[in-house]
């Protein structure tokens, strides 16, 4: 492949220059048609995370607690494919009228692991090999054949699996760690792949809105009682008692959390009316003030909100701080949503 773009260039220094961008329109043919066979991207990257992390272990070795669930994007149906200990797939092939299963056992964690890191455009989807399909014949089949790309793309906080009914992985409280620092103001977009990465950007941005809607704001009682603390990259401490008293007054907390915060009747009956009062009660309850003493200074808030998610290393300041913000702000939000009675501080 090489040896076209050589060529072209060859080509230019001879009596047939004027073919020389024939090479470089052969090979764009060749990698529209066959980028991902020629170009693996993704079997390097887990070569790589093989060597340096996993050294062959596979998905039956992961430990049976706490239970990893590793989530991917499915290209093909349009949903979530989970790897785990003992099971992985896609619900719309569990529960097709031919159902087809995937056998766990023996399965890479390497390779679970860059698939549900697989970043579209720049790495390879994943695929599954025969040996991985309970039935080997299953992997015939034109409806059954897995693409996964990162799991973000279908579920950015990795929520989805946890909340659904019924679902193996279903939990009842829910802590989630957003790495999301929100979508920056850009003015300029100079060519074709600025735009179409912050295209995807807002694709991503508007997902991540929903799902925070969906999950953290849709009131209690259409849903199974669930407490879920959202923690994100950008959250500030000073939002996060307001944020859980309008979360009180719009009807959207589980019964059991607003009976363990022991607030009084006639707040609970009127929480609009005694805002301010439930704001400086829960303060003073989640010791407030100890937290915020250990809060980020405007300057180390930027150093945060700035880390990307673009694979690169951190550096020891990056990973203080955020150390430091996530246990401030994971302190506040357990002590305001576990739904078990919190001593004042």
């Amino acid at each position: 492949m090489l040896a076209l773009p050589g060529l072209a260039l060859g080509l230019l220094f001879t009596r047939w220059a004027p073919a020389a961008p024939l090479p470089l329109l052969g090979l764009a043919l060749l990698l529209a048609r066959y980028q991902f066979r020629l170009l693996p991207v993704s079997q390097e990257i887990e070569r790589a995370y093989e060597a340096f992390f996993f050294q062959g272990r596979t998905l039956d070795q992961l430990p049976p607690r706490p239970l990893l669930a590793l989530s991917t994007s499915n290209l093909q149906t349009g949903r979530p494919f989970t790897f785990s200990r003992d099971w992985m797939g896609d619900s719309t092939y569990t529960y097709a009228d031919r159902p087809a299963r995937f056998v766990a056992a023996g399965f890479p964690v390497a390779r679970a692991v860059a698939a549900s890191s697989c970043v579209p455009f720049a790495f390879t989807p994943v695929r599954l090999a025969r040996t991985f399909y309970q039935q080997p014949a299953d992997a015939d089949r034109p409806d059954v054949q897995p693409q996964l790309i990162d799991g973000g793309v279908y579920d950015n906080q990795g929520l989805h699996k946890l909340t659904q009914p019924g679902s193996r992985y279903a939990c009842g409280t829910i802590l989630v760690s957003d790495a999301g620092a929100g979508l920056g103001l850009v003015a300029a977009y100079p060519n074709t792949v600025a735009l179409l990465l912050r295209t995807v950007d807002l694709f991503m941005q508007r997902i991540r809105n929903v799902q925070l809607m969906d999950q953290r704001f849709r009131p209690a009682a259409e849903g199974p009682g669930r407490s879920i603390a959202y923690l994100a990259l950008d959250g500030q401490l000073e939002q996060v008692i307001p944020a859980f008293v309008n979360q009180l007054i719009n009807g959207q907390l589980p019964a059991a959390v607003v009976a363990a915060r022991q607030l009084r009747p006639e707040w609970q009956a009127e929480p609009k009316q005694h805002q301010a009062q439930i704001e400086q009660y829960l303060t003073e309850l989640v010791g407030y003030a100890q937290v915020a003493a250990r809060d980020l200074t405007p300057a180390e808030r930027a150093v945060v909100t700035s880390v990307g998610t673009n694979l690169t290393p951190l550096t020891p300041a990056q990973m203080t701080l955020l150390s430091r913000h996530a246990e401030n702000l994971t302190e506040l939000q357990v002590k305001l949503y576990w739904p078990a009675p919190t001593q004042p501080a």
